[in-house]
């Protein structure tokens, strides 16, 4: 029985898949391979967050950003337990599972980015004060600023940074088959990360390492700030419009979606 080639594509993202979302894309007739670029801290931030649980009776409702920001404070929790009758609020499906599985609540709103969230709770007139636990590179106020009689309390609980330009070399170097043979796509999960691999793709060349970027089939942006970035690089590195698609929902269902009708 002849085996069925694969054909490559790089995932920019923090955490590797899961086992069904592996089955998933192999299933397609691709090997991903997943470039972590980012660091994340939460150590220096314990104190905070642990101030600001003590403080939780004070507020009406917490929210998470992400991911990382329920580990902080879960971190943070120890053996303080979040009341179940609290409203929680979040950035995401896998913020949602996980705010699920470790405090045994069910968020009232989960929306698939910062502004969607914005536009839910004024919607649904949420009111009170709000406790929001972010990283670094969140901007509330750019996108709370609209709600009337909301009052946001932001803690800072993780920052977020980039590896350094020779732990990228490291890890492409243990990557041989992405440059050595034809990349088909890469899928760009965030901005910083984006930015981060395009602004080293000439570092990477004089190490002897070219993704060969240009000839990228399918370069796909999750969510319109990915794709905003994305776009800033499509001279430099001559991406086609024709190769740039975008994931409109944020999903991994979006990239099966892509990946199926258009690589």
């Amino acid at each position: 029985m002849e085996t069925k080639v694969l054909k490559n594509i790089l995932l920019l993202k923090s955490e590797e898949l899961d086992d069904q979302q592996l089955k998933q894309i192999n299933e397609l007739g691709f090997n991903p391979m997943t470039l972590q670029l980012l660091n994340f801290e939460y150590n220096e931030f314990q104190q905070n967050v642990e101030q600001a649980i003590s403080q939780l009776s004070q507020y009406d409702g917490i929210a998470f950003n992400s991911i990382n920001s329920v580990k902080a404070v879960v971190q943070a929790l120890k053996n303080t337990k979040i009341d179940s009758k609290v409203r929680i609020f979040c950035v995401g499906k896998k913020t949602k599972e996980l705010i699920t599985s470790q405090f045994g609540i069910e968020p009232q709103i989960v929306a698939k980015s910062q502004e969607e969230l914005s536009e839910k709770m004024k919607e649904q007139n949420i009111q009170g004060n709000l406790l929001y636990f972010i990283g670094n590179l969140s901007n509330l106020k750019a996108n709370f600023n609209n709600i009337d009689k909301l009052q946001i309390k932001e803690c800072l609980c993780y920052s977020t940074q980039s590896i350094s330009k020779e732990q990228l070399l490291s890890q492409l170097q243990n990557k041989k088959s992405l440059y050595e043979e034809n990349l088909h796509a890469i899928i760009y999960y965030s901005p910083s990360n984006t930015q981060f691999l395009l602004e080293n793709i000439q570092f990477l060349k004089e190490n002897n390492v070219d993704l060969n970027i240009s000839c990228v089939t399918k370069h796909i942006a999750f969510g319109k700030k990915t794709l905003s970035e994305l776009q800033k690089f499509k001279e430099i590195h001559n991406i086609s419009d024709s190769t740039i698609f975008v994931c409109e929902n944020s999903t991994f269902d979006d990239i099966l979606q892509i990946l199926s009708k258009n690589v």
